[in-house]
């Protein structure tokens, strides 16, 4: 490749990655809106907090129903339609919540917009991140542009913790327009950048595997995988300045009947629920995402009831957001470079069952003022461990879920994961609510211990994982047959 070339391709690279992560940084703020501004939104809107507590809910619920249609959609168009549908719709949501601004009537409008939202998201979120990783960086890239694009939507929860309270400081028609009108003008920037200037993929693969799956056509699953490295192409072992084939299909398959893709979509799933170590990377991030989302929705009705105020929750919800934020993007760098998904599985869960005990121990005993309180000091150093900790894991799951089920596309891994971490979340957030002490102050100390408990499954479950690396394998050449012998496999523990 020609330097020229090769540094237009590699701008293009983080340019693509820059604006999905806005696209995902846009819908999360929207997600977390009404929940920064709990109590003001409420009162607007002339409801309880739970109310609002649930348009987060209902955003998750329409995200764990439209995940699956999200991944069909990726498989059956392209990338770029995907995102760019995905952001459209987090745009039209935005400008529902635009218009229900105007009156404390127009509460169900509010439902509506976060439920269009909900179902956006997936396409700009986790069901397409690792599709869009694997279609435009290398393999020694590719953890860290999952982590960064995560962030980016990481950083949308967190910076809406500090921009909402401040812009609506009175429960008041004026400022919440205010907020909802900024929200849509910065929504719909994001939507025509995508439109503009997002492609699906670069002019060359940037790995093995990629430049294989665009030379082929037939289906990852039911036919060969491919032929020998060596009859393809010799030179494909030797450099990774790979060629996509012009013929080949934008996702590496042939145009075929609504019928026969959802067959094959259908196919894939059902492959991926055959890999064991899947179904164990499936319960680590249902459980390690879901309890993390859910303990950030309901952070302000645990806080409440120990005597802290708007702003003190507030500071709560922004340390879950950004505490993870440097622990997402090490992990990921780790990953690239020591490609050892089940050390670091074992090694982050370690970490993070103290950092439980820790956050369990301060949410119960933390009231303020209260005699022998741990105060919010110890609530806020808990939740920055505890949430380093987790987000630490979703790269090494992200990755680790593409490893043991190729060559099933990554959005259909990616779907499967994401209906179980989103569902989850729904889940926790009801289950925590419904233990909640009906007595005054109404102590949610049960939900806590239910949310404990849930970790320790989770990590003993995820102890378990040793996948085997099948594309990791073919990106270091490993494949040595032709037909329908699948490529070799490279035990996890056995990577260097």
């Amino acid at each position: 490749m020609k330097e020229g070339s090769e540094c237009k391709e590699l701008s293009a690279r983080w340019a693509t990655l820059a604006m999905y992560s806005a696209a995902s940084f846009t819908s999360a703020a929207l997600q977390n809106t009404y929940v920064a501004i709990m109590y003001a939104s409420a009162d607007y809107y002339q409801t309880t907090p739970f109310v609002i507590t649930l348009t987060m809910l209902v955003a998750f619920i329409a995200y764990a129903v439209f995940t699956g249609i999200g991944g069909f959609i990726c498989e059956r168009t392209s990338l770029r339609v995907s995102v760019l549908i995905g952001s459209i719709g987090v745009a039209i949501a935005s400008l529902l919540r635009f218009i229900a601004a105007f009156s404390p009537s127009l509460l169900w409008l509010v439902m509506v917009g976060q439920s269009v939202l909900g179902a956006a998201m997936p396409l700009v979120t986790f069901s397409t991140l690792t599709q869009m990783t694997s279609q435009w960086f290398p393999p020694t890239q590719r953890s860290v542009a999952d982590a960064i694009a995560f962030l980016s939507n990481v950083l949308g929860s967190g910076v809406v913790y500090l921009i909402a309270p401040a812009v609506v400081t009175e429960s008041d028609r004026t400022s919440m327009v205010i907020l909802m009108v900024g929200e849509a003008i910065f929504s719909c920037i994001v939507a025509l950048i995508v439109l503009l200037f997002f492609r699906s993929k670069p002019e060359r693969a940037p790995s093995l595997s990629q430049a294989m799956k665009y030379k082929l056509v037939a289906s990852p699953v039911t036919e060969p995988l491919l032929p020998s490295v060596s009859e393809t192409d010799p030179g494909l072992q030797k450099n990774d300045d790979y060629p996509i084939n012009k013929n080949a299909s934008t996702n590496g398959a042939p145009s075929r009947s609504l019928s026969a893709s959802i067959k094959e979509y259908l196919h894939n799933i059902l492959a991926c629920l055959k890999e064991v170590h899947f179904l164990i990377v499936l319960v680590g991030y249902s459980f390690g995402f879901g309890l993390l989302a859910a303990l950030a929705t309901v952070i302000d009705e645990i806080m409440t009831p120990l005597g802290y105020d708007a702003d003190e929750c507030g500071y709560a919800g922004l340390i879950i957001m950004f505490g993870g934020f440097m622990g997402s993007l090490a992990s990921g760098a780790a990953l690239d470079a020591t490609h050892r998904p089940v050390l670091l599985l074992r090694l982050l869960m370690l970490a993070i069952v103290p950092s439980v005990v820790y956050v369990t121990v301060s949410l119960t005993y933390g009231a303020e003022g209260g005699s022998g309180g741990l105060g919010l000091g110890n609530i806020l150093a808990s939740l920055g461990i505890h949430s380093l900790c987790v987000f630490a894991l979703v790269p090494v799951v992200l990755e680790s879920a593409v490893e043991v089920t190729y060559p099933v596309p990554e959005t259909t891994s990616g779907s499967v994961i994401n209906i179980g971490g989103s569902g989850m979340a729904a889940v926790l957030v009801v289950a925590m609510g419904a233990l909640r002490d009906p007595q005054e102050p109404h102590l949610m100390s049960n939900g806590v211990y239910l949310w404990a408990g849930c970790w320790v499954l989770c990590a003993v479950v995820t102890w378990f994982f040793n996948g085997e690396l099948k594309r990791l394998a073919v990106e270091r050449g490993a494949t040595s047959t032709i037909g329908a012998t699948q490529p070799a496999v490279v035990p996890a523990e056995r990577v260097v």
